[in-house]
């Protein structure tokens, strides 16, 4: 049997790149989930003119086209199907965002998609009962990225034959909010740091026995600092935060577990690597916090 190969690289494809070539095989034409991917392949993960903003005009085309023919009652609905079809078109970009490694800059083309869809004319509908802005301010796309970060947790139960993969699922779903967040796509949520605001901690602040979950979570940690340092600093230390002399602590806090963290020998060299890299970019967005522990360490290297 012939390989598949991306068609960007004519290497062999990486698995998510397959994902996306073998989709058709699940064609059900009620179901967009298959066509919106399957524009994302050809609009945006091609070597013919890839295009985020031709990718978001031809699932809007998609959907005025041919979901709203799949009923006939479908365009006298108060929402006129479009809660059920950006359900299943963001249901979409996160199931290639799982697939696609944290360290792959394709994860930034799936963010640019969204950003693009958020400037196509808006549609005015009811979603929910509610008011909404169609694609530029819905509820659904919070909604999903809740759902699936409720979802995709690693198991408990170290012992799991799936935990290596459920880990690395995670990672790369946690790299992409940290995108999201970091391009302001999250803004409008009622929270729109919540989820660095739980999972920073959870893998610098609790105790986890070593191991293929406890690597992840220091991962998450550090890949919300890498990707969305600037946008975190800004919500969590921002003159306007009322409670930013704690988030300062926590601040500091971090920067010396990254600084631990990089120096364990109980994590391999790319996980060490990473959180040194945390440490930096925590240390840099606020140097004036940090002066007074680097002078005293520079005394001390003197010293010695």
């Amino acid at each position: 049997m012939e390989k598949n190969t991306d068609s960007r690289t004519d290497s062999p494809s990486p698995p998510w790149i397959e994902f996306l070539d073998n989709v058709a095989e699940y064609y059900d034409p009620s179901n967009p989930q298959p066509n919106v991917l399957t524009i994302l392949r050809q609009s945006l993960f091609s070597s013919k003119d890839p295009s985020a903003t031709i990718a978001a005009q031809q699932v809007d085309t998609y959907y005025q086209e041919r979901y709203l023919s799949l009923d006939p009652l479908m365009p006298y609905q108060e929402d006129k199907g479009m809660g059920s079809f950006l359900h299943c078109l963001y249901e979409s970009v996160f199931d290639l965002a799982l697939r696609i490694p944290y360290n792959d800059d394709s994860q930034d083309v799936l963010v640019e998609f969204i950003a693009e869809l958020r400037k196509l004319p808006p549609k005015q509908l009811k979603i929910w009962g509610e008011d909404a802005l169609v694609y530029e301010n819905d509820p659904i796309f919070a909604s999903v990225m809740d759902g699936n970060w409720n979802g995709y947790f690693p198991s408990d139960d170290t012992s799991s034959p799936d935990i290596e993969e459920e880990c690395v699922e995670w990672v790369n779903f946690s790299a992409f909010v940290a995108r999201c967040t970091q391009a302001g796509l999250n803004d409008r949520f009622q929270h729109p740091c919540k989820y660095p605001s739980f999972d920073i901690p959870k893998g610098l602040e609790e105790e986890w026995l070593p191991g293929v979950r406890r690597n992840c979570l220091i991962r998450v940690a550090a890949q919300y600092i890498l990707l969305a340092g600037p946008k975190l600093c800004q919500h969590w230390l921002g003159a306007s935060n009322a409670f930013r002399d704690r988030a300062v602590d926590k601040w500091k806090l971090w920067a010396t577990k990254f600084k631990e963290w990089s120096e364990s020998e109980d994590l391999d060299m790319d996980l060490r690597s990473d959180a040194l890299q945390a440490h930096d970019r925590v240390v840099a967005l606020q140097p004036d916090l940090f002066r007074d522990s680097k002078s005293e360490s520079e005394t001390r290297e003197r010293n010695n």
